[in-house]
């Protein structure tokens, strides 16, 4: 099944970020901020592209399930900055 995220939506895969040997994941309780790659993006997205790394608020975003899989969506305005 192929995904098309549609309007100024990124169809995006979170990396995982500040994970201690253990395995424990380290998060700032006050800003959670999360880093992702940009898998697809929607017809109207003007200035991030598929495969850039962006930086965002965890809560910002959308999470579908369909069967087994998660998709994560956001929109292109949640985004902080890219990451280079």
């Amino acid at each position: 099944m192929e995904i098309k995220p549609q309007r100024d939506l990124l169809l995006i895969e979170i990396k995982k970020q500040n994970e201690s040997a253990s395995g424990l994941v380290i998060t700032n309780p006050d800003i959670i901020l999360e880093q992702a790659e940009v898998l697809e993006i929607g017809p109207e997205v003007k200035n991030i592209h598929t495969g850039d790394t962006v930086l965002f608020k965890a809560w910002a975003t959308d999470i579908v399930t369909i069967g087994d899989k998660e998709y994560v969506f956001l929109e292109e305005k949640g985004v902080l900055s890219t990451v280079e």
